[in-house]
C-alpha cells in the first residue's frame, strides 16, 4: 500500500489535474501568453545553432530539417496565439492543457535529437554551441512552462536524459560535464518551478475562497436586510407539508450543478418529478381538507424513506420533486421509483382522512440525469417533467427515465415550433374534406374539413402532431383562422344543401376573442351560418365548462350547429350532454371499427344510437370502412355515416366531381347493406 501511494504521488507530477476548474482556467490563461514566447525562443535558438553548421553539416541537417522544425514550432505558436482571445469551458481547457503536456515531450525529443545529430560535424567551438543550445533551450522552455508543471518536467527529462546519454557514449569528458551541468541546472530550475506552482495554486485557492466569502457575505447581508427569520422560512418551506418548496428546490439544484468538482456531467445529479394520479377525485370526494391530509401523508412517506442521498420538496399542487446524489444505473432508479410508488399507493389506501377508504391513488414519476454539458437546472427539470408526461400518456402509476430518444423528440418538437412560427406557415397549410352521408336518402349532407400541413422541412405532418404543438405555443387561433377562411371559400362553391363541419380546438372554444373572430369571419364570407357545424371534443369541457357553455350559446344564437366529436372517449357526462344542447354527436371510430368483433363495442354503439334517438340528437357514425360494418350500424339504427367506405379525405378540387357521380357509386353499396 505504501509503495502504491508513492507511485501515485510520483505520477501526479506527470499529469494535468482535473480536480480544480479554477486552477485549470488560470493555467490556461497564463500559458496563452507564455507558450507563444517559448516557441519564439525555440525558433531563434534553432536557427542560431543551424547557422553555425551551414557548410559543415549536410544540408538536410543544417537547412531542411530546421525548416521543418520551424514550421512545427510556428504552427504551435499560431495555435496558442489564437487562443488568447478565446474563452474555453472547463472541458476544452483541460483538453488543451493535456494536449500540451503530451506534445511537449514529443517536440523536446525531436529538437534534442536534431541538435545531437550535428555533433559529428562539430569542432570544439560548435560543440560548445550545441551544449549552450540545449542548456538555454531547456531552461527557457521550463520557465515558459512554469504553470504546467508536468509539461516542464517532461521536457526537462527528455532533453537532459537524451543529452547525458549521448555525451556519455561519446566519451568526451568536457561534453559529459556540460551535459551534467545542464541537467543539474534543470533540476534546480524544476525545484524553483515546483515552489512557484504551489504558490500559484495557493493564490488561486485564496482567490476562490475570497470570492466565495464575498458571495456568501453579500447573500447573508441581503437576507438579513430584506427578510426576517420567519419570512425566510416561508420563502423556502412549503407551509402545508413542511417540505422545501419550489424555490428551495431550484436553488438546491443550481447549487449542486455549480459545484467545482462537477467538471463533466456524469449522472451524479439525478432529479425526479412526482405527480399523484387521481388527486382531483380526492378533492371532489373529500373536499380540499381531505386532499391536504393526503398531501401531508405523502410528504411524510417521502421523508420516511430515510434516504440521506435524496432531497425532497413539494413544487405545488400534487407535484413533488427530489434530487438524488450519486450515480444511479437504470435498474437502481427503477427500484427507487417502484419503492416510492408502492409506499404512496399504500398511504392512499389508508384514506385521505385517516380512515380505511380504499382510495385508488397512485404516483407517476419522471427521472432525468445531468448528462449533457452546459445543461441548466431549468432544462434538467424540463427533461424530468417530459419523462413524467410520457408516463401519464402511456399509463399511470409508473416511472420513466429521460432517454436519448426523448431528447430527439424534444428537439423535433422545438423544430416544429420554429416552423410553425415562420411567416410562410399559412402557405404550407391545406384543407381536405371527407363526406358525411345520409344512407336513407342516399345524399351527401356535409363535408368535414380536416387540416393538413406539408412542411418544406419535414414533409407531411399529421394534425395529431402539429395541432397540440400549435395549441401549446399559442398559435392555434392563427392557424384556425387561416384554415376556416379556406373552408368557407370552398363552401361557397358547393350546392346550398351541403354543409361544412369544422373542428375547433379546446383552447379556441374557451377564447371569447376567437369566438368573436370566428363569427365575424363567417359573416364576412357571406355564407349562411346554418350551413356551418362546429365540432368540439369532450376534453374542451374539462375545467372550462362555463366558458365552453358561453361559447356554444353564442355560436348557436348566431345560427351555427354544434357537434360533440369523439363521443364516449373523453370525460363528458349525460348532464353535460343535456346542458350544452348539442345538435349532433359523433360516435368515435374506435368503437365502430370493432363493432363486429367486440361485444362491448357493439353494445356501446347500440346504446349511443339509442341515446341519441331518445334525446333527439343526431348521431354521426365515424370510421365505417366495410360494407359489413355498414350493415351492422344500419341495423342498430345508424343512418348518418362517415368513413373510408364512401370516401377518404379529398382535395377541394375533387369535391364537385365526387358529387356529380356520387349516386352512381353509392346506390349499389346501400342496396347491398
Amino acid at each position: 500500500m505504501k509503495l502504491s501511494g508513492r507511485v501515485e504521488s510520483v505520477l501526479r507530477h506527470f499529469k494535468v489535474s482535473d480536480l480544480d476548474p479554477d486552477l485549470l482556467k488560470a493555467q490556461y490563461k497564463a500559458n496563452t501568453n507564455q507558450i507563444p514566447l517559448m516557441y519564439f525562443l525555440v525558433l531563434v535558438s534553432t536557427w542560431g545553432l543551424a547557422s553555425s553548421f551551414i557548410g559543415a553539416a549536410p544540408n538536410y541537417l543544417s537547412l531542411y530539417l530546421p525548416v521543418v522544425l520551424s514550421l512545427v514550432a510556428a504552427s504551435r505558436f499560431v495555435s496558442w496565439a489564437r487562443l488568447r482571445s478565446r474563452r474555453l469551458d472547463t472541458r476544452s481547457t483541460l483538453k488543451a492543457l493535456r494536449a500540451t503536456n503530451r506534445v511537449s515531450g514529443v517536440i523536446s525529443l525531436v529538437f534534442v535529437a536534431w541538435a545531437i545529430s550535428l555533433t559529428p560535424y562539430s569542432d570544439d567551438h560548435t560543440r560548445g554551441h550545441i551544449s549552450f543550445y540545449i542548456g538555454i533551450t531547456t531552461v527557457g522552455c521550463m520557465f515558459c512552462l512554469m504553470h504546467i508543471r508536468s509539461a516542464a518536467l517532461m521536457m526537462a527529462l527528455v532533453i537532459n536524459g537524451g543529452f547525458i546519454y549521448f555525451a556519455w557514449n561519446v566519451g568526451d569528458s568536457v561534453f559529459v560535464a556540460e551535459a551534467i551541468n545542464v541537467g543539474l541546472a534543470s533540476a534546480a530550475m524544476y525545484m524553483l518551478l515546483n515552489i512557484n506552482f504551489r504558490d500559484f495554486r495557493a493564490l488561486i485557492e485564496s482567490r476562490r475562497h475570497l470570492i466565495t466569502q464575498q458571495k456568501e457575505l453579500i447573500r447573508r447581508e441581503a437576507v438579513t436586510r430584506r427578510l426576517s427569520d420567519e419570512t425566510v422560512r416561508l420563502a423556502y418551506v412549503d407551509v402545508l407539508t413542511d417540505l422545501p418548496n419550489r424555490r428551495h428546490f431550484f436553488e438546491k439544484l443550481e447549487e449542486k450543478m455549480d459545484q467545482p468538482n462537477f467538471i463533466k456531467p456524469n449522472g451524479s445529479v439525478t432529479i425526479g418529478i412526482l405527480d399523484l394520479d387521481g388527486f382531483k377525485r380526492i378533492n371532489d370526494v373529500f373536499g380540499h381538507t381531505g386532499g391536504d391530509n393526503l398531501l401531508k401523508q405523502v410528504a411524510a412517506c417521502l421523508r420516511g424513506l430515510g434516504r440521506t442521498d435524496m432531497f425532497v420538496s413539494r413544487l405545488g399542487g400534487d407535484e413533488f420533486a427530489m434530487i438524488l446524489d450519486g450515480q444511479f444505473e437504470d435498474e437502481e432508479l427503477e427500484a427507487i421509483g417502484a419503492d416510492i410508488c408502492r409506499v404512496i399507493s399504500e398511504t392512499a389506501e389508508e384514506g385521505a382522512d385517516g380512515s380505511n377508504r380504499g382510495l385508488d391513488v397512485t404516483a407517476s414519476i419522471g427521472f432525468a440525469r445531468w448528462q449533457v454539458p452546459d445543461l441548466t437546472p431549468k432544462e434538467l427539470y424540463e427533461r424530468a417533467d417530459y419523462a413524467l408526461y410520457q408516463v401519464k400518456r402511456s399509463g399511470k402509476g409508473k416511472m420513466e427515465i429521460f432517454s436519448a430518444e426523448h431528447e430527439i423528440e424534444i428537439q423535433r418538437i422545438r423544430s416544429l415550433e420554429f416552423c410553425l412560427r415562420t411567416d410562410g406557415i399559412e402557405r404550407e397549410l391545406s384543407v381536405v374534406y371527407q363526406p358525411i352521408i345520409d344512407t336513407i336518402n342516399g345524399k351527401v349532407l356535409a363535408f368535414e374539413a380536416l387540416a393538413r400541413w406539408n412542411s418544406e422541412v419535414f414533409g407531411a405532418i399529421p394534425p395529431t402532431t402539429f395541432i397540440p404543438v400549435a395549441e401549446r405555443i399559442g398559435l392555434i387561433d392563427k392557424l384556425t383562422h387561416a384554415l376556416l377562411q379556406r373552408a368557407l371559400d370552398q363552401l361557397k362553391t358547393w350546392p346550398d344543401n351541403i354543409k361544412l363541419s369544422f373542428n375547433l380546438s379546446p383552447n379556441s372554444m374557451t377564447s371569447s376573442v376567437m369566438i368573436d373572430r370566428m363569427i365575424a369571419q363567417i359573416e364576412e364570407s357571406g355564407v349562411d351560418p346554418c350551413r356551418v357545424d362546429v365540432e368540439i371534443t369532450e376534453t374542451a369541457m374539462i375545467g372550462n365548462f362555463d366558458d365552453v357553455l358561453t361559447a356554444i350559446d353564442r355560436l348557436k344564437a348566431f345560427g351555427v350547429g354544434i357537434v360533440l366529436d369523439d363521443f364516449g372517449t373523453g370525460y363528458s357526462s349525460l348532464a353535460h350532454l343535456h346542458l350544452l344542447s348539442f345538435d349532433k354527436i359523433k360516435i368515435d371510430k374506435s368503437f365502430v371499427s370493432a363493432v363486429l368483433t367486440n361485444s362491448a363495442s357493439f353494445t356501446i354503439v347500440k346504446s349511443m344510437l339509442a341515446l341519441g334517438r331518445q334525446m333527439e340528437v343526431g348521431c354521426v357514425v365515424e370510421g365505417v370502412e366495410t360494407e359489413e360494418v355498414l350493415k351492422t350500424v344500419r341495423r342498430l339504427g345508424g343512418t348518418t355515416i362517415q368513413g373510408y367506405l364512401f370516401s377518404r379525405p379529398m382535395a377541394a378540387k375533387d369535391i364537385l366531381p365526387y358529387l356529380a357521380k356520387f349516386g352512381q357509386d353509392l346506390n349499389p353499396v346501400l342496396r347491398r347493406a
